[in-house]
């Protein structure tokens, strides 16, 4: 079978066992801020709307192509629900053809990449990004990364300023997105080393990703800029450093058994309040084990070493500094699983007062992101339910 003609079905299966999502209406869950409520994208794709877009740090963010797809989708769509959901189900079966591309050209092996490519698309940590339309900068960032991957292969093949510049404007539409990619540059290197086997020195290799490097601090200082100006990043004094870096090394360990086993999903993990020493002491210590055998077997496995450090680098930067919020998603997996969550019942236990805990109880309740399951769509909850009178009435408005 043809490379071709496999990563079609594999995109064609994706889709057709996702496509329940199409079912699904809006949700009260940030959905409101990001389309249904917000008029800067519900009057659908205009020049003001575009020039918001660029200038705004709405929501505490800075992705101002996020804005523009959801503005163009209500252009397209109105307030239908199923074509925005259409809209990120159609971009996640993109990025599992794209990912089976880039795996099957570097690596040689069609079928190996097809199971890759195949537990992406299905896997349960990905179903947030699509069955959620607020999650649309997920999938936009991945698909214009997967695209810089796919760029950057070809310019190691035959490098060229042309090559290389398409890279580059790929990895900034992807950063424009949503800042996911900002340690692509690191990345890249990994890749050199395996499955690419570039003979460059180190140096050479290193200088050449400079301008990918500063597309990277650009983007982290716009999204500090947007996380300031909301007031979402929180202080030494309110979160010590010691806090945020024993969750960084529980939930990267944490992370790994929910790929393995994705039980206890949720859309919110609050972030604790208390971390016992122990389990950042020893979260640390296997973290710390795990890379230095795996950097003593780089040679003899280089897969695992590309594989293992592109996980490593990746969630270095994307833990939750906002006390009382979010210590993870289990959303943002697009390109490698990244994100931290906290097992519930044990963030509960960490929380030694009673109002404490009321309030964890209370935002436990507030829902889960099920898979796209039509019995399960149906399901009203208080934070992840139906929102369709209120699309109705900005309808009317309209």
């Amino acid at each position: 079978m043809s490379r071709a003609v496999l990563s079609l079905l594999l995109a064609a299966l994706v889709f057709a066992c996702l496509s329940p999502v199409l079912r699904n209406g809006f949700v009260g869950y940030d959905d409101p801020e990001y389309v249904t409520a917000n008029p800067h994208v519900n009057t659908g794709l205009t020049l003001p709307n575009a020039a918001w877009a660029f200038t705004a740090a709405h929501s505490s963010n800075w992705h101002p192509f996020t804005w523009i797809s959801h503005a163009l989708d209500c252009t397209l769509f109105g307030l239908n629900p199923a074509g925005h959901h259409f809209t990120n189900l159609l971009l996640h079966s993109l990025n599992v053809l794209l990912l089976f591309l880039f795996l099957s050209r570097t690596t040689g092996s069609l079928w190996r990449s097809a199971f890759v490519a195949l537990i992406f698309g299905l896997h349960p940590l990905h179903v947030e990004s699509v069955a959620w339309v607020s999650e649309r900068k997920d999938v936009l960032s991945t698909f214009f990364g997967m695209l810089a991957l796919l760029a950057y292969v070809r310019y190691v093949g035959r490098p060229a300023i042309a090559s290389y510049a398409l890279v580059a404007t790929l990895f900034a539409a992807s950063l424009l997105a949503k800042p996911m990619l900002v340690t692509l540059p690191i990345v890249l290197l990994l890749l050199d080393r395996w499955p690419l086997a570039r003979k460059l020195p180190w140096s050479r290799l290193a200088v050449e990703k400079v301008p990918l490097l500063l597309l990277s601090v650009l983007s982290a200082a716009a999204t500090v800029w947007a996380q300031r100006h909301s007031g979402s990043i929180a202080a030494i004094d309110q979160l010590p450093l010691a806090v945020r870096l024993s969750n960084a090394a529980i939930s990267c360990v944490k992370y790994l058994g929910k790929t393995v086993w994705p039980a206890k999903l949720a859309v919110f993990y609050p972030f604790p309040e208390h971390v016992a020493m122990w389990t950042a002491v020893v979260s640390l210590l296997a973290i710390a084990a795990a890379s230095i055998a795996v950097f003593r077997a780089r040679n003899r496995y280089p897969w695992l070493a590309a594989g293992w450090f592109w996980y490593t680098v990746d969630a270095a930067p994307r833990h939750r500094n906002r006390p009382g919020r979010h210590a993870g998603h289990g959303r943002s997996i697009h390109v490698r699983p990244h994100d931290r969550p906290h097992d519930r019942d044990r963030v509960d236990r960490l929380r030694p007062s009673r109002r404490s805990r009321r309030r964890a109880r209370d935002r436990r309740m507030r829902g889960r992101i099920h898979a796209p399951d039509s019995r399960m769509a149906r399901r009203r909850h208080s934070v992840l339910r139906d929102d369709r009178e209120h699309v109705e009435q900005l309808r009317g408005a309209r």
